[in-house]
């Protein structure tokens, strides 16, 4: 029979693995929080509740003093607002989950992150699938405005094509550690100091679609080094980045590094950076010199000066008028 409540709902704590899965029982011993639970949404029930709960958890995510909205009809549920406490930040997020295909889960929804630590995010998402960059990797807080699209089946596992999303990220007091593509980088910066970077504070809009992340150019500043990073990561771990660093900082290594240099002197009139590509898989990449990069540079360079060439001669040429004008406009012919 239909069912209709409207309520206040309140808890101290929601284990939503025990929720979903079932728990164990004596009548049926073989049904644990492990087994694999199915997600529906019954089209008997319409719920209107204001939730206020303590502590929840799902699988690794422990959630504090949530609140909000919860409203269920006609197998779709949907929040105008939920705020919850977790990873040391304060969180808010809105949607709806659309329940009406069978083993088709479709969820939308806009959040706010506001000082959530990024390990934590890393460890809640079992490090997204993938073991390139994880958790031990990283340290620093993330504030973000995030929208997403994607469909789930009905274990709730992700479809990987079906997620499209825009994150608008902040990260504070950042810091990479023992991060194997930058210590493959001591060949060009002090390789002491690779195992270790602490960052200032980056801003940046990444794109998420077609199963591949899309890093818009950004300028990371360390505690070593400037670095200018652009990029994609794909779903299937194809990465593809190009990084330029600063010249200037070369000139400080050691002596037995110089055989790094040879790409650069070619172009130190032109070029004040070093350009590198770091392609493959995450299992297995190289890092090269970028020599495209650096010809447009070049190229780029030439025809900048080239105008300013135009320009002062231009410039030099007007003011020669000028200056000509003005010694015949002094002589006066009294005849």
């Amino acid at each position: 029979q239909p069912l209709i409540v409207q309520t206040k709902v309140k808890s101290d704590f929601i284990d939503l693995d025990e929720l979903l899965a079932g728990a164990k029982s004596e009548e049926d011993p073989t049904l644990t929080k492990s087994t694999p639970y199915t997600f529906e949404i019954s089209p008997n029930i319409a719920l209107d509740l204001d939730c206020q709960i303590a502590s929840l958890q799902f699988d690794r995510f422990k959630g504090m003093n949530i609140a909000g909205d919860l409203k269920v009809k006609d197998q779709i549920a949907s929040s105008k607002g939920i705020k919850f406490e977790s990873g040391n930040g304060k969180q808010w997020i809105s949607g709806s989950i659309d329940a009406r295909l069978k083993n088709n889960v479709r969820i939308t929804s806009q959040a706010q992150i506001n000082g959530l630590a990024i390990d934590s995010l890393f460890y809640v998402f079992h490090n997204f699938r993938q073991d390139f960059i994880v958790e031990r990797h990283l340290r620093g807080n993330i504030y973000a405005d995030i929208q997403t699209q994607m469909v789930l089946d009905e274990h709730l596992v992700l479809l990987p094509h079906t997620l499209s999303a825009d994150l608008n990220v902040k990260i504070q007091q950042g810091e990479l550690i023992m991060f194997e593509p930058m210590q493959r980088l001591a060949g060009y910066i002090d390789a002491d100091a690779l195992d270790y970077l602490k960052f200032s504070d980056l801003e940046n809009t990444i794109r998420i679609e077609n199963q591949l992340i899309m890093l818009p150019k950004m300028e990371i500043t360390s505690n070593v080094t400037s670095l200018i990073v652009e990029g994609t990561h794909s779903f299937g771990q194809q990465i593809n980045y190009n990084i330029r660093v600063p010249v200037r900082d070369l000139g400080k290594k050691k002596k037995k590094k110089k055989q790094h240099f040879g790409a650069i002197q070619l172009d130190k009139t032109f070029n004040p950076y070093l350009y590198l590509i770091i392609e493959g898989t995450t299992d297995d990449y190289t890092i090269r010199i970028d020599k495209k990069s650096i010809k447009q540079k070049m190229i780029a360079d030439i025809k900048k000066e080239g105008k300013e060439l135009k320009e002062a001669i231009k410039t030099k040429g007007e003011k020669e008028a000028s200056t000509a004008q003005l010694e015949e406009e002094e002589y006066f012919d009294f005849e």
